[in-house]
């Protein structure tokens, strides 16, 4: 048995009024082009790189997770369930679209540091988890804007990845233990406490009877993280679930965005790596 403990997403993280104009209130932008549009524009005007499309050198980031975006935006997935699907049209478009805006059109770039280069003013946008959040907050000179993930040319919503990490209760302890951890549960997820967790990281409460209301008069760009939930979308399997799935993933995107190799097959390999794990260490032990 378990529990969540965390919920988080993927949204769009700027600095408020990089343009030095008016910005409208509420999520934004919704759609890749307008995403696109203002990283030019922002390029024009500033001297720096406007844009941080999802690192793909260190797994920690988990960029396997927010390429999700993408990838639903042009209309494929991951997986069909268990059946990888990573190689489809779709997917490849999507990550061929990003590394045309690294490499070709220059207003994206692949950084390993993207909360540190979005703190310090280094970049004026990137895409990552809302737990991330709280750290970006503190450690920003500038007000800071969320806005929803943008869709693609296919796909509008849902294209937000929801994910976190949860806790336990091993059935091999003794009931004793399970007891004392069930205890441990129960305090840790308490709405009040759920509240004062997601204070502390930017993760969204877990709890829907939580009152978040002096947490957003606090943090009032958590609010947008949560408005997305109602457009949040189940990560597939195939990146979630087959252990060391978003490293291959993100592996296989890096060798593109950064080695400019052919995205054909670099999917074709992902796809077979990723099949390999579900069947050798996932589909055998399910029930």
């Amino acid at each position: 048995m378990g529990c969540a403990l965390r919920a988080t997403e993927p949204a769009v993280l700027l600095q408020q009024d990089p343009l030095g104009r008016p910005q409208p209130a509420g999520p934004r932008p919704h759609d890749v082009a307008g995403v696109r549009r203002l990283g030019a524009e922002a390029q024009g005007r500033l001297d720096r790189r406007p844009e941080r499309v999802p690192a793909t050198r260190d797994r920690r980031l988990c960029a396997g997770w927010t390429f999700q975006n993408n990838a639903w935006g042009y209309g494929g997935s991951y997986s069909d369930k268990w059946y990888v699907t990573i190689d489809a049209d779709p997917v490849v478009e999507a990550l061929e679209w990003v590394h045309k805006g690294v490499q070709d059109d220059t207003w994206a770039g692949v950084a390993a540091t993207k909360v540190a280069d979005l703190s310090s003013g280094a970049v004026s946008s990137t895409g990552n988890l809302a737990g991330s959040l709280a750290g970006i907050l503190k450690a920003a000179s500038f007000d800071v804007g969320v806005g929803f993930l943008p869709g693609g040319p296919a796909a509008t919503k849902p294209v937000c990845p929801f994910g976190g990490a949860g806790l336990a209760i091993p059935k091999d302890i003794t009931p004793e233990e399970q007891l004392a951890a069930a205890s441990f549960l129960t305090f840790l997820t308490q709405p009040d406490n759920a509240v004062t967790f997601s204070a502390a990281t930017g993760c969204i409460p877990t709890r829907t009877s939580a009152d978040v209301s002096a947490l957003v008069a606090t943090a009032p760009q958590i609010q947008t993280a949560i408005d997305q939930i109602a457009v949040v979308r189940t990560q597939d399997y195939a990146r979630a679930l087959p252990p060391g799935g978003d490293k291959v993933i993100a592996d296989g995107f890096g060798r593109v965005l950064t080695k400019n190799e052919d995205a054909n097959p670099v999917h074709a390999e992902v796809k077979a790596q990723l099949t390999d794990i579900c069947t050798t260490d996932v589909t055998p032990h399910l029930l």
